[in-house]
């Protein structure tokens, strides 16, 4: 159960940094360039793989956005189903 709930959540990050990024109208390797991010990192972070990204890369990729974490994961959390929950009894 906890692979799963560590899929959702990282299928969700995933797309929502993607929605944001393709808003800018950027390609991966264009965004990634200009704000200094590694370009593999971001591309596995919005292919949503189960993975632990770093917190820098997260942060430098909000700061391009010019989001708060707040802001993030209140994204996140419409993404994901009504009843998830990090870690279930």
């Amino acid at each position: 159960m906890q692979a799963e709930n560590e899929k959702l959540l990282s299928t969700a990050i995933g797309k929502v940094l993607k929605k944001l990024r393709e808003k800018t109208g950027k390609s991966l390797t264009l965004f990634c360039y200009e704000y200094s991010i590694p370009t593999s990192s971001l591309n596995d972070i919005e292919s949503g793989k189960p993975l632990n990204p770093k917190f820098t890369t997260i942060t430098q990729v909000l700061r391009a956005y010019g989001l708060n974490y707040s802001e993030f994961f209140k994204m996140v959390e419409q993404e994901l189903p009504a009843d998830f929950m990090v870690i279930k009894d």
